[in-house]
């Protein structure tokens, strides 16, 4: 420990910000070099230049133990710019937002700010903060120093980002470093750990960190140069160091030395210069560095800091370090330790979890697909499969002086038991002092566990085939692949019927459309088809205490029958009568009247003197429509969607009035996300059931601007890109908030495809090789696979496995299934089964066995599956829109298919297997007589 003299120190603490004395207190810059170990030529890694480094570690003090608080860069810059462990003020996430201070905690630059000193970030280099905390203050004056005053003393925050794992298109990521060296590292040279096979891929991939090293380290002197080139070297304290271990397998995102222990190289100015010693070996946590900081400039510290200044009266020896783990990316992992000069006592909140890497990892460092093909080929030696360990263990101990690479777990070892009790006791009082707010919101988020929030992303009119997870060539879906990446991808995922209305009658009752008359395509002034109090998959989530919500389209009637909805008073029955606390409606689907937004009971933004009329007659000789208005149409219409022309399309039905109420279709979607992510926000402290329902991708197909053109298949393949979108705004938002490892999310779609939908939007005829279902036939309309087999994904990280799941599962099942999964009564959803478990891919569930597919209500086919057979009843020996185009095409009016062998359902086996043929067609008809 180094204690400051008296009178340096009265020189920093006794100046005041407004008595003329502020010049003289010290400049400061703060580098810091991301990613970054000790692997330094100073620190004795011979095999990395670091001559600007060493030098600076020459003239100054080289610290030996300098630890993080945390091993990835958002909670550890919290940290360090607080000076206040990110576990005490809720910011120990990898970036999530939205945190705000304490009162009693101000961030270092405003306490700077406060005594006089200009703060600049970047200064020419990357102005990196990454905090989870926003201030009503700018936390900076400028970009660079040389904006401040005349003989102003100013602090500097400038991030060196090079040793980051680039991406390759950045620069060429650290291929492109060691390319552009003029001398890059001897792959010979490098020393691997024990942990990591030695091969040339790994050591290839060592070198380049290296080489990035060395690239710091010539920003650093280009640092070190500019001060001596402004005369200003002798007036500044300067700070170099890591603000997280190195990038590479078991170093950032873990808790043991590789990502936490970094290099810290103080050089102290004049009249500091006493304190400049060559090597100090006490702990450092780099909290403590903050408070240095504030020391050295004559703040004085406050009382909630939990760094220590190095130097001066108030420095203290730490007789120990403390870290934590929390959030990474999209991986939720809860870990703490203490480490003392001899031993690292690791808590594994979660070992459930094992040593599950975030795709950041899998997809940017080599070393990991090189381990998972030596793991492949049994190549890996027992310390290396460290890394792939299923399960961690709860407690782990180490000696690291004797254990550097922490390989051998001592935890249960009897020789050591007196101190695994020692640490187990200091970590168990950090914790308390601390409030640790990470591990208070994991026993929360365990707590409800067994109640996990649900989104439910219903899309319109998507196809197996349309999305890239499910082989789709014409868009990209990345949002949409990544629930698939990150859960399960159901290959027999079905709706109930291969209309929207009828599916979402048997989504929310957990009964067959075709059992209540009037459940096919709903009009615009349909009363409502649920009555009021009838027990649906809301109602069950609303009595098992969760908040509930449909935003997005309904098209299931509302009002009172014989009535329908009252579009310019309390409209209901409706959603809220049926288990939903809150609803933003569109009320039918967007070919149909009217253009407006039901919110709740009423219309929203309804200007009562301007009322709304909804009709099927045309109201006067000067209605606008489709035949007054061909020269503003977006789409011609083949047949229908003649009525109320508006926003450039012909509608379904008639309307007036209510133009300050009505929305444009561009904006639908941002809407809805809008809204979503509103609600979420406010019931993120409870169990929450958000059923989104989009309108993408049904007719008329009109995105927002910034989708349009955007694919090659025209509006259709923009608007599955808009869909794909409002995914991936959705993940993020609850990602953000830190619930991904509560929140179930189920992605699937009302009914097949179909492409020009009346609408002549170019769906046919820029499709390409783009093939909207998939391996199957048919789509909307119809009962062939392809009208009922749809994109069907859950995703719950920690739950949810990885994985392509074979089960037959269906969105009639979510009634029953939630039911089961909170212990509620779901006696009257007697057409819904109980897959929960298939649906959260618990090993050896089982799925539905069979199941009954209907194209719309009073017209169309039925079909029914039973494992590989399928029989097809088409009335009147047609399908509509079997081949994906609106035409009615021949077909047996009773065919058997083999859905293993004949996907496509070509060829017609009820002539070979007339007892089969009998046999299913009998059972389908059983459950179709079947009543309630």
């Amino acid at each position: 420990m180094i204690v400051l003299s008296l009178t340096c120190l009265q020189m920093t603490s006794e100046v005041s910000a407004d008595d003329g004395e502020a010049s003289k207190r010290p400049n400061i810059i703060w580098i810091m070099a991301e990613d970054i170990s000790t692997e330094l030529a100073c620190y004795g890694h011979p095999a990395v230049d670091t001559p600007n480094l060493d030098r600076l570690a020459k003239q100054g003090t080289k610290y030996e133990n300098a630890f993080c608080t945390a091993p990835s860069c958002t909670p550890s810059r919290n940290a360090m710019i607080t000076g206040v462990y990110q576990t005490r003020t809720d910011t120990q996430d990898q970036r999530r937002g939205g945190v705000v201070l304490p009162d009693a905690i101000k961030p270092i630059p405003h306490l700077l700010q406060d005594v006089g000193y200009f703060v600049a970030l970047g200064c020419g280099y990357n102005k990196k903060t990454d905090l989870n905390f926003t201030t009503q203050k700018p936390l900076f004056d400028g970009k660079d120093w040389k904006e401040r005053e005349p003989d102003q003393p100013f602090f500097a925050q400038i991030t060196l980002y090079s040793s980051h794992r680039l991406e390759p298109h950045w620069s060429g990521g650290w291929a492109g470093i060691r390319k552009r060296s003029t001398d890059p590292v001897d792959v010979s040279k490098v020393e691997l750990p024990p942990y990591l096979p030695d091969t040339p891929i790994t050591r290839l991939d060592w070198a380049e960190y290296l080489d990035s090293i060395e690239l710091v380290d010539s920003q650093v002197g280009e640092i070190l140069q500019r001060l001596e080139d402004e005369s200003i070297a002798d007036d500044t304290v300067v700070i170099f160091c890591g603000d997280n271990g190195r990038c590479h397998l078991r170093g950032k995102c873990w808790l043991y030395d590789g990502g936490l222990k970094v290099p810290l190289i103080i050089r102290w100015p004049e009249p500091l210069a006493e304190e400049n010693v060559a090597v100090q070996e006490d702990l450092v946590s780099m909290i403590d560095v903050s408070a240095t900081v504030l020391s050295v400039a004559g703040v004085e510290l406050p009382e909630v800091l939990d760094g220590r200044p190095l130097i001066g009266s108030q420095a203290k020896q730490r007789s120990e370090i403390f870290a934590a783990r929390d959030l990474v990316d999209e991986v939720m992992d809860h870990i703490r330790c203490v480490r003392t000069k001899q031993y690292k006592y690791i808590r594994n909140y979660t070992p459930e979890n094992g040593y599950r890497e975030c795709k950041y990892v899998c997809n940017h460092r080599p070393m990991w697909p090189e381990i998972q093909r030596l793991a492949s080929e049994g190549k890996l030696t027992e310390t290396q499969q460290l890394l792939l360990k299923e399960r961690k263990p709860v407690e782990e101990l180490y000696d690291v002086v004797a254990d550097p690479h922490e390989i051998h777990n001592l935890a249960g070892n009897a020789d050591y038991a007196a101190t695994i009790k020692d640490l187990r006791g200091r970590l168990d009082q950090w914790l308390k002092d601390t409030d640790d707010r990470g591990l208070a919101a994991m026993k929360q988020s365990q707590k409800r566990k067994s109640s996990p929030n649900v989104v439910l992303i219903l899309a319109d009119d998507l196809g197996y085939g349309d999305v890239s997870c499910y082989g789709g060539k014409g868009v990209q879906t990345p949002n949409i692949d990544r629930l698939a990446a990150e859960g399960t991808r159901f290959t027999n995922g079905y709706c109930s019927a291969s209309t929207c209305t009828p599916t979402r009658y048997s989504l929310l009752t957990g009964v067959y459309a075709f059992r209540t008359p009037g459940t096919g395509i709903a009009p615009p002034n349909q009363p409502a088809l649920i009555p009021a109090g009838t027990p649906t998959l809301a109602s069950i989530m609303q009595d098992a205490g969760y908040a509930t919500a449909v935003i997005g389209k309904w098209h299931l009637g509302l009002g009172k029958p014989g009535k329908g909805p009252d579009w310019n008073g309390k409209i209901a029955p409706g959603p809220l009568e049926i288990g939903f606390d809150h609803c933003l409606l569109l009320p039918t689907t967007n070919d149909r009247v009217p253009q407006v937004y039901v919110r709740d009971h009423h219309v929203d933004n309804l200007d009562p003197s301007d009322p709304l009329w909804v009709g099927n007659k045309k109201p006067s000789d000067d209605h606008p429509t489709v035949a007054n208005n061909k020269d503003k149409l977006r789409f011609q219409s083949m047949r229908g969607h003649r009525d109320t022309f508006y926003n450039g399309v012909g509608r379904i039905g008639f309307y007036t009035g209510g133009h300050s109420a009505r929305f444009c279709d561009e904006d639908l979607a941002d809407r809805w996300v809008d809204a979503s992510k509103r609600w979420i926000n406010d019931h993120k402290g409870e169990p929450f059931f958000l059923f989104f329902s989009s309108h993408d991708i049904h007719a008329p197909r009109i995105t927002h601007e910034r989708f349009r053109g955007t694919t090659s298949l025209g509006p259709r393949g923009d608007m599955i890109a808009e869909l794909d979108w409002s995914v991936g705004e959705l993940v993020d938002y609850v990602e953000q908030l830190g619930l991904t490892e509560q929140t179930l999310f189920v992605f699937c779609s009302d009914n097949g495809p179909v492409l020009n939908d009346d609408y002549i939007d170019g769906s046919v005829k820029m499709l390409g090789d783009h093939d909207p279902n998939g391996p199957f036939r048919g789509g909307k309309y119809n009962v062939f696979e392809g009208g009922t087999r749809t994109p069907f994904i859950t995703r719950m990280p920690g739950t949810v496995p990885v994985g392509v799941n074979d089960q037959m599962v269906c969105t009639i099942d979510l009634a029953a299934s939630m039911a089961a999964m909170l212990n509620q009564s779901g006696d009257t959803f007697i057409d819904s089964e109980n897959v929960m478990d298939a649906l959260l891919g618990k090993p050896n569930a089982k799925g539905r066995d069979a199941l009954v597919q209907q194209a719309n209500g009073g017209w169309g086919g039925f079909a029914y599956r039973e494992g590989r057979w399928k029989i097809a009843r088409n009335k009147g020996g047609a399908a509509y829109n079997a081949n994906l185009r609106l035409k009615n095409s021949p077909v047996p009016e009773l065919a058997l298919y083999d859905l293993q062998e004949d996907p496509g359902e070509s060829n017609d086996l009820s002539g070979q297997k007339p007892e089969l043929t009998e046999r299913l067609n009998a059972q389908m008809e059983a459950i179709m007589q079947r009543r309630p």
